[in-house]
């Protein structure tokens, strides 16, 4: 009962592991692609924001340069005016009338020269404003960038040390699995030892028909088969002959023993993928020919209890 709980629960486990893995991976993805176009946007903009800072410097001289000029044309007016004003009061009316039309005109050019200079520095002033309006945004974009891939790095970090925690849960049920199916295969082994070790299964000479006396030890092993099978063990059913007759046909023969017991076994009500058989000939003797101890004891059925 224990092992069946801790199964459900390593696999209701693995279930919610999985799906959050692919959540985090898909939010990771989601997570660096945002990033890397937050980045790529952020570039951008402080690119921008380097070149509107530049093209500010350079209208700040323009209009600095403008301002100078139009304070160096007031100063010629102002001149000018006075040259003017001297002229009336010390020359003939025909020359001062002269003089006048001749520094109203050179008055008329520098107020229509002052009136394109106020109009270039006020142009120059709503591109600066501009500009630093726009670099005002840039930057505030640029803010807010780098928030966001900060907030997504968080985030990141927190579905990783989640990661690592499901890691762990894991790794102590599987832990705790493995130790519970060793101790049940040790259990199942010496069970099914001591059940053949009383009556060993045999077949017919030279065959794969089972002896009827086989045919009894099988079908008590069968519920024992069974229950170790429901603790998460596999039975390994391994057939084995003596050395006579050739390597190929006695491997035959311990393979179609081996089938035989399994087929037995899946009539007993034994699912056929909680077993396997294999047949291993002559090559793994308990008795060698040469002792005293009996040569036909190599023609055996041994059965291995293994976790899954």
């Amino acid at each position: 009962m224990k092992l069946s709980l801790i199964l459900c629960v390593l696999a209701l486990t693995a279930g919610v592991f999985f799906a959050a893995t692919q959540t985090i991976r898909t939010g990771q993805t989601t997570a660096a692609a945002t990033q890397q176009g937050l980045a790529s946007e952020a570039a951008e903009l402080t690119s921008a924001l380097e070149e509107q800072t530049s093209q500010l410097g350079t209208l700040q001289s323009e209009r600095d340069q403008l301002t100078s000029e139009l304070e160096s044309t007031r100063t010629l007016l102002a001149v000018a005016t006075a040259e003017n004003a001297e002229l009336l009061a010390k020359g003939t009316a025909e020359e001062a009338e002269a003089a006048i039309a001749s520094l109203t005109g050179e008055i008329e050019d520098l107020q229509t020269q002052n009136r394109a200079l106020e109009d270039s520095a006020a142009s120059a002033a709503a591109q600066i404003a501009a500009a630093e309006a726009s670099s005002a945004e840039k930057t505030e974009a640029l803010t807010r960038s780098e928030a966001e891939v900060a907030q997504l790095i968080e985030e990141t970090e927190q579905q990783a040390a989640l990661i690592s925690e499901r890691t762990d849960q894991i790794a102590e049920l599987t832990g705790m699995i493995e130790t519970a199916n060793t101790a049940a295969a040790l259990t199942c082994q010496e069970q099914s030892d001591a059940l053949l070790a009383q009556q060993a299964i045999s077949f017919d000479p030279g065959t794969t028909t089972l002896s009827d006396s086989s045919i009894a030890t099988l079908e008590e092993l069968a519920p024992l088969a069974a229950d170790c099978i429901r603790q998460g063990l596999r039975l390994q059913i391994e057939g084995h002959t003596d050395n006579t007759g050739g390597a190929a046909s006695n491997l035959l023969l311990s393979n179609g023993r081996a089938a035989a017991v399994s087929a037995f076994l899946q009539d007993q009500g034994i699912a056929p993928d909680a077993m396997r058989a294999v047949g291993f000939g002559a090559s793994d003797p308990i008795a060698s020919s040469g002792s005293e101890a009996d040569p036909s004891l190599n023609q055996r059925i041994h059965l291995s209890w293994l976790p899954l």
